[in-house]
């Protein structure tokens, strides 16, 4: 029986080996990542809640890894897909990133990543029936519908539900190499081993998954967002050299003042 507070590496890798009945996570460079991760949180002291929060999320990350490699063996045609002219949008947080996001996502030519698809990409494993949706999306809807009950003043600062459109940060959390898994905070280590990495290898990662995604549910253009892709503008344009980056301003002492809201 898994322990909820054990945050091992190699017992989390165990865990969603025995969830899944899979063992090939993808190319290894994630346990890198995911190694100074589990070093930060042990040094920062979680409390139990945080554990248990934590090895869970870890843990989903991992199974997904291990229903996304068998996804690409089993259809090795996905890899040829091409995410083309996509549209990003970027720019310091509280800088009306996801106002704007919302409002393009309107447009029927969009195609949006909603927050169901950044939280499970991997394909269900099952056709649906007739008029059925995705189990997933539909315990997202109510596991949000509860947290909007216990913290109703949160949809003032972020509104998320299940599909809404949300950030691309959903997708980078597969790789373990993400600056809002461990680094928005600024925690040490995660974060001195964030900024020296070369980020050409996890967003080459989160093209694959935009390709399965776009394999699953294909759209006109895919519109894409979140302040995290500052770090990455370079590695962007370099793998998708027709995108169309949109960045946002504000005044940087209003945005402090929202941020640390």
């Amino acid at each position: 029986m898994s322990d909820p507070l054990d945050l091992g590496l190699e017992g989390l890798l165990a865990e969603a080996r025995a969830a899944t009945s899979l063992d090939d996570f993808g190319a290894p460079d994630f346990r890198e990542g995911l190694a100074v991760l589990l070093a930060t949180y042990e040094r920062v002291g979680l409390r139990l809640g945080g554990r248990k929060r934590t090895h869970g999320r870890i843990v989903q990350l991992l199974a997904n890894r291990l229903k996304i490699a068998k996804a690409f063996r089993d259809h090795p045609e996905i890899r040829t897909r091409r995410i083309v002219r996509p549209v990003y949008l970027t720019g310091l947080p509280r800088t009306g990133t996801s106002a704007l996001f919302n409002l393009l996502a309107i447009d029927p030519a969009a195609r949006p990543l909603l927050t169901w698809e950044g939280i499970f990409p991997d394909p269900l494993g099952r056709p649906l029936a007739s008029g059925e949706e995705d189990p997933r999306l539909v315990g997202l809807r109510s596991y949000y519908a509860r947290q909007r009950a216990k913290d109703p003043d949160f949809d003032k600062i972020h509104y998320v539900d299940a599909d809404t459109p949300e950030e691309c940060v959903l997708l980078l959390a597969h790789t373990f190499c993400d600056v809002q898994i461990g680094i928005e905070p600024l925690m040490s280590p995660y974060r001195e081993w964030f900024e020296a990495q070369d980020l050409r290898a996890s967003y080459r990662y989160y093209r694959e998954l935009l390709k399965l995604l776009d394999w699953q549910r294909p759209g006109r253009r895919w519109l894409l967002k979140s302040p995290a892709h500052l770090w990455a503008l370079d590695v962007l344009v370099e793998l998708f050299p027709d995108c169309c980056i949109v960045q946002t301003h504000r005044d940087p002492l209003e945005i402090l003042a929202s941020y640390c809201s």
